[in-house]
C-alpha cells in the first residue's frame, strides 16, 4: 500500500509533466455559454439600476443630437406704433446669423458624444455581465464544496460508527474511538464554515440580480487548456469596449473645443424696418454686430482644451492597464488550465475507488486507524480542493473574457 506522501509527490510530478505537454494537440476552443445562461444574464442586466442609468444617458445624448442639428437663432419681429402728433408705426423683422457656422460643430459634437455614452453603456454592460457571471461560478463552487463537506461529513460518522463496533468486539482500542469523534467534529466544523461561505455567495449573488440563484444555471465543465494566440494582446485591447469608450470621450472633448471656440465669435444680427410716418412711408435697415471686447470667452477655450488632455490621457491609461489585465488574465488561466488537467487526469477519477480500497485495508488490519484516517482524510481534502480548483479555473476563465473584451461574445451577443 502506498503511503500518502508517495501519492502526493506522485500527482507533483504530474503537475511538473503537464507544464511541459506540447501545445500542438490541446484543445483551443471554448464552447459558447448556454442560452439559458445569456437570457439569465440578460435578465438581470435588464434590471439593473446602472444599466439603466447608462441608457438614460445615451438618450440624453440623443436628445441633444437631435437639438444640435436645429438652426441656432430663431427670428424677431417687432412692431412699434407712436400716436402724437405725426403717427408713427413701424414693423421690423430680425434674425441673428450662424455667420461661423456653430450648428455643424455642435451636431459634429454631440454625434461623437452619442458615440461616446453608447459604447459606455455597452462597455458597462459587459462589466456588469463579468460581474454576475462570477458572483454565479463563486456560487456553483461554493455549493459544490459544501456538498462534498457533507458528504465528508457523512462518512466519518459512518466511520465512527464501524469505530464503535469494532471497540465492542475487541478489534480497536478507546484512542481510535476518541480519535474518529475528533474527525467526526473537524467535518462539521469544515461544513459549517462552507456552508457560511455558500450563504455568502448566494447573498452576493443576490445583491446582483435581485433575485435567488437559480439552482438550474450550469458553467461550461470543459474549457480550452490553452488559449489561442490570436487575436493578439493589441487587437484585444484596441477592441476593448472599455477602451473604445475612453478613446471616444477623449474624441468628443476634442470635438468639444472647435465648438467652444466658435461659439465664442460673435455673430451679426440684420434687422429690417417697413412702416409708415403720416402719410409718408419708411423703410430701414439695421445690422447689430456684439463686441466681445469685455469678456472674449477664450478661458471656455481653454478649459476644453484641458477636459480634452484629460480625457486623451485617460484613454491611453485605460488601454494600458486593458493589456496589463489582459496579459494578467492569461497567465492566471494557463497555471490553472494546468493544475486541472492534473486534477482530471489523476485524482477525479481515482477518489472513490481509493475510498473503497482504504475502508478494505483497514476492515482487514492491513493499515492501522490511524494511518487509514489520515489518507481518508487527504482523499476527501483532494476532492474538496478539486471543487475548489474548478471554480478557481471558471473564475480564472471569465477573467480573461472580461479582459480581452469578449464577454458578450462568449454569451452569444454580437
Amino acid at each position: 500500500m502506498s503511503h500518502p506522501r508517495s501519492w502526493a509527490a506522485g500527482l507533483s510530478a504530474c503537475l511538473i509533466a503537464a507544464l511541459s505537454w506540447p501545445s500542438a494537440g490541446l484543445a483551443r476552443e471554448a464552447p459558447k455559454a448556454a442560452p439559458a445562461l445569456g437570457a439569465w444574464v440578460n435578465r438581470a442586466l435588464a434590471d439593473s439600476p446602472m444599466l439603466q442609468a447608462a441608457e438614460a444617458a445615451v438618450q440624453t445624448e440623443e436628445a441633444r443630437l437631435r437639438g444640435a442639428g436645429l438652426p441656432l437663432y430663431n427670428p424677431e419681429l417687432e412692431f412699434e406704433y407712436e400716436r402724437a402728433d405725426i403717427d408713427v408705426a413701424t414693423l421690423e423683422y430680425a434674425q441673428t446669423v450662424d455667420w461661423r457656422d456653430k450648428r455643424s460643430a455642435r451636431a459634429r459634437s454631440a454625434t461623437v458624444a452619442l458615440s461616446a455614452a453608447r459604447a459606455q453603456r455597452e462597455a458597462l454592460r459587459a462589466l456588469l455581465a463579468g460581474e454576475l457571471l462570477g458572483g454565479l461560478a463563486r456560487c456553483l463552487a461554493s455549493r459544490r464544496m459544501t456538498l462534498l463537506a457533507k458528504q465528508r461529513t457523512e462518512l466519518l460518522e459512518r466511520f465512527r460508527g464501524l469505530t464503535l463496533k469494532r471497540v465492542a468486539a475487541g478489534d480497536v482500542g478507546q484512542s481510535e474511538v476518541q480519535l474518529a469523534r475528533l474527525s467526526v467534529a473537524e467535518a462539521v466544523m469544515r461544513h459549517s464554515t462552507l456552508g457560511a461561505a455558500l450563504v455568502e455567495a448566494e447573498l452576493d449573488l443576490h445583491r446582483l440580480t435581485g433575485r435567488p440563484c437559480d439552482s438550474s444555471l450550469r458553467l461550461p465543465e470543459s474549457l480550452p487548456t490553452q488559449l489561442s494566440d490570436e487575436p493578439t494582446p493589441e487587437a484585444l485591447a484596441a477592441a476593448h469596449p472599455a477602451v473604445r469608450a475612453a478613446q471616444l470621450r477623449a474624441q468628443a472633448a476634442r470635438a468639444e473645443i472647435r465648438t467652444r471656440d466658435r461659439d465664442r465669435r460673435a455673430d451679426p444680427t440684420l434687422a429690417l424696418k417697413g412702416g409708415a410716418e403720416d402719410e409718408d412711408g419708411l423703410i430701414g435697415l439695421r445690422v447689430v454686430i456684439p463686441l466681445h471686447v469685455r469678456n472674449s470667452f477664450r478661458a471656455d477655450v481653454e478649459v476644453a482644451q484641458g477636459e480634452a488632455l484629460q480625457a486623451e490621457q485617460e484613454a491611453r491609461n485605460t488601454h494600458r492597464e486593458t493589456l496589463g489585465s489582459i496579459a494578467a488574465a492569461r497567465h492566471r488561466y494557463a497555471l490553472l488550465s494546468v493544475a486541472w488537467s492534473v486534477w482530471q487526469h489523476e485524482a477525479r477519477g481515482t477518489i472513490d475507488e481509493r475510498l473503497k480500497l482504504l475502508e478494505r485495508l483497514w476492515a482487514a488490519d492491513e493499515i492501522n486507524t490511524t494511518e487509514y484516517l489520515v489518507q481518508l482524510q487527504q482523499s476527501l481534502d483532494v476532492q474538496i480542493s478539486g471543487a475548489e480548483l474548478q471554480g478557481e479555473l471558471w473564475q480564472a476563465w471569465l477573467e480573461w473574457l472580461g479582459a480581452s473584451g469578449q464577454i458578450m461574445a462568449w454569451l452569444g451577443e454580437t
